[in-house]
């Protein structure tokens, strides 16, 4: 059989093609089992990723049906898997008014693959098994599987957020409600410290709109003197320091207001400074407040600082809880000192006055008020007498115990020279001779007397003590004397020059009363110095009797020697009418009138009641009247005329006058 080689070739190439299409069918086959097995490695993958995943995954395809439903899914929704797949989802989940609006949306989707949901982010509400409501955020995607679309969605349970998100906002409404009405002023800055938020309070109490605030720097509204502590205070909040702090801000209309800041930084992330909210708090009542009390605690410490004296505060228990200056300046101990003193420490060394000084403490918690003088012991350690006083005060519910002392080493040492001056005034007072006698201004009554008036009235001081002043005059003159007394009294003079006083045994004794009115502070007192003038009287009705007779005696002298002298001119005239000689007769006419204006000097003293001197002006007239009857006898008539006014001369001159 010859063998056709065009036809072993044939086959040869056939088998050669078939062994070509082998190996090719064979890479085929290996390549897909190896895609095979990529798929069903993805699928594996999907199924971890679906089963592990968080949110629920849902594929439905063209007609709704669930053809996936992971493990999120029935936690989610309360459906098992083998009870959805090949179910409508819309109809299982959607609420029951959303699921028409859902079929119309379907039906597009399966045609076109095109759907409002398609690409967006949805937060819907869908329905649990139970018919419990659950708020969901849902993510679709359109996938192409053998040229039919399927929906796949991812679903997230967002109802606790949704609930957080309706509380936040809840909150943010009150937060702003709060805001707006809260009592305080609330400013916020941005970190150029500008406004960018302020309520209602603080714009009110500022003065301007908060609208008008808005954008407004910070230290617009600070006065220019306090600029630097306003810095000073948002370089703290650039640094991230919260503070609390007070600070005056200024209106529009130039006024101020202060309050009190709490600031709070706002910081970013990295730690930036973004800003401040502050709230104010309106006190410049509170400031007013304070400044009237500041300025009356001054008063009152100057109030108190300028008490002469001590003046303490001590607590129930004897502690020295207050004190003013002058209790340092007088004592020597500094504040530290006595805020540690008790009662005891003024009387170190003195167990007596601790003992009174306990028993005043005692008397003030039982009665309310004690005065004791004393003596305390300063920090030298000498001690100095004090007049205290105290009374109890209630403060708070606790006890107190209030005083003042009074230094008394001032009044120690007047009282001292006080009594010095009275031991001298008792030695003057009872070692007078005259009689004293000290009597109520009011009453009459005596209260005192020395020891010369128990002589003069014979009692003695105990006797006169009480006694009414108008029993120490005669019993018939009684009313004379206590009318007198009044007098004195009212008016402040007395006139009685035949004063007389009554002694005990019934003597009259005439006296030179002399009196005063005296004013003690508690008390008038009339005093009454009492002299007896007996002896004085006698003398002076003795010298009264004795210059009666040598007046007498006077008289006569001068009426005998005016006799003899004109006696004496008769003897001249007779001598001279013998005598013829020249000139003679007028001789003896000036011998005569001379010795005649002598006599009438006499005469005239003789005449006069008072034998000192005499009127020249009466005298004068006379001798002038013996000169006229002169002249007329002589060949030469004159006449003589003058004017004397009164004038009394002394005995011894006119004769000279007359005689010339």
């Amino acid at each position: 059989m010859a063998i056709d080689m065009e036809q072993v070739d044939g086959f040869v190439g056939c088998c050669v093609d078939l062994e070509s299409q082998v190996r090719r069918l064979e890479e085929e086959l290996a390549e897909s089992r190896r895609e095979a097995a990529r798929h069903a490695l993805a699928a594996k993958r999907l199924e971890a990723v679906t089963a592990n995943a968080l949110d629920a995954i849902v594929m439905m395809d063209a007609s709704g049906r669930a053809t996936c439903w992971n493990k999120a899914a029935e936690r989610m929704f309360g459906w098992r898997a083998d009870e959805v797949l090949g179910r409508d989802v819309h109809g299982l989940l959607a609420p029951s008014e959303s699921v028409g609006r859902y079929l119309e949306h379907a039906v597009r989707f399966r045609e076109t693959g095109q759907g409002p949901a398609l690409g967006r982010v949805l937060e819907l509400e869908a329905r649990r098994r139970d018919g419990g409501a659950l708020s969901v955020e849902l993510t679709v995607a359109a996938v192409d599987m053998d040229g039919e679309w399927h929906a796949l969605a991812v679903v997230r349970d967002v109802t606790e957020r949704r609930r957080m998100e309706d509380a936040l906002r809840a909150s943010e409404r009150r937060l702003a409600m709060l805001v707006e009405t809260a009592g305080e002023g609330i400013w916020q800055l941005d970190a150029d410290l500008r406004t960018v938020h302020v309520n209602g309070k603080m714009a009110g109490l500022l003065g301007v709109a908060a609208e008008d605030m808005l954008g407004r720097s910070y230290f617009d509204f600070v006065f220019p003197e306090d600029l630097p502590l306003a810095r000073a205070k948002m370089r703290e909040r650039a640094r991230g320091v919260n503070d609390r702090y007070e600070l005056r801000l200024r209106r529009p209309d130039g006024t101020g207001l202060w309050f009190l800041v709490s600031a709070t930084a706002l910081m970013g992330e990295a730690g930036a400074f973004g800003g401040v909210f502050g709230m104010f708090i309106d006190i410049t009542e509170r400031r007013r407040a304070e400044e009237a009390l500041r300025q009356e605690k001054a008063f009152s410490d100057a109030l108190v600082n300028s008490v002469p004296g001590l003046l303490y505060l001590y607590s129930s228990d004897g502690r020295l809880f207050y004190w003013n200056s002058r209790t340092e300046e007088a004592t020597g101990y500094g504040p530290g000192e006595l805020a540690d003193m008790r009662l005891e420490d003024w009387f170190r060394g003195l167990p007596d006055e601790l003992a009174k000084a306990e028993d005043a403490w005692k008397l003030v918690r039982s009665q309310g008020a004690a005065e004791l003088e004393t003596r305390l012991v300063m920090k030298d350690g000498t001690s100095r007498p004090f007049y205290l006083t105290a009374v109890s005060l209630e403060l708070e519910g606790e006890s107190y115990l209030i005083g003042i002392g009074t230094d008394l080493t001032a009044l120690e040492h007047t009282r001292s020279a006080l009594a010095e001056r009275e031991a001298e005034f008792r030695l003057i007072f009872e070692n007078n001779t005259d009689a004293i006698v000290w009597a109520d201004a009011e009453t009459g009554l005596v209260v005192d007397c020395n020891i010369a008036a128990e002589r003069l009235f014979e009692r003695s001081r105990k006797e006169l003590i009480g006694l009414p002043q108008a029993r120490l005059h005669p019993t018939d003159r009684a009313g004379q004397y206590r009318a007198a007394f009044r007098d004195f009294v009212e008016q402040g003079s007395v006139d009685l020059p035949d004063a007389e006083v009554e002694t005990a045994s019934g003597r009259r004794i005439p006296v030179e009363l002399s009196a005063t009115v005296a004013d003690t502070g508690k008390r008038r007192i009339a005093q009454g110095i009492f002299r007896d003038v007996t002896a004085q009287r006698q003398s002076r009705r003795e010298l009264v009797r004795n210059l009666e007779e040598k007046e007498l005696l006077l008289r006569e002298v001068h009426h005998r020697v005016k006799n003899n002298l004109q006696l004496v001119t008769s003897l001249v005239n007779l001598q001279f009418e013998g005598f013829d000689a020249p000139g003679a007769a007028e001789m003896a006419r000036n011998v005569s009138g001379r010795i005649r204006s002598m006599a009438l000097v006499h005469e005239q003293l003789y005449r006069s009641g008072d034998l000192s001197g005499i009127d020249m002006a009466s005298y004068v007239e006379i001798l002038a009247g013996e000169l006229t009857r002169d002249t007329r006898a002589t060949t030469r008539p004159s006449s003589c005329a003058w004017r004397w006014s009164p004038r009394f001369w002394a005995s011894t001159r006119p004769s000279p006058a007359g005689c010339c």
